[in-house]
Parts: structure tokens; sequence; C-alpha cells
């Protein structure tokens, strides 16, 4: 599943490089729990994209993990 957690819009020219810090807060991951009435965050994997859209063919592509 494909959730939009936290953007940043950059604008860049042709051919021009830059680095993005985007700080996610560890709450954006939480999902509410309903059965137990609680807001939980699972200890795993998370893929990370990056790029213009996220129907775009060039997304970059990461990992984090977020232990338990």
């Amino acid at each position: 599943m494909r959730e939009l957690k936290g953007f940043t819009r950059v604008t860049l020219a042709p051919g021009e490089s830059r680095r993005v810090e985007l700080m996610l807060p560890i709450e954006r991951l939480a999902y509410y729990d309903v059965e137990d009435r609680c807001w939980r965050i699972e200890p795993i994997t998370y893929r990370v994209e990056v790029g213009s859209s996220s129907r775009a063919g060039d997304l970059l592509t990461g990992h984090f993990h977020v232990r338990g």
C-alpha cells in the first residue's frame, strides 16, 4: 500500500542537483488499532520513493527500518 507521509517541493534547473532533507516524525507512521483502541507503529521496513510524481517512471527508492 502506498501512502503519502511527507513531501517538500524543490525546483531544479536542468543538470542541477541539490541535497534535500525531509524530516518525517515517527507519529506519521502510526495507524489506529480499532480492536485495542490505540495508535500503533509497526516495527517493519518501510520503502521510500522520491520523484516528481507517484506515477513517474524515474522514482528513486530507498528503505528504512523502524525497530520495536
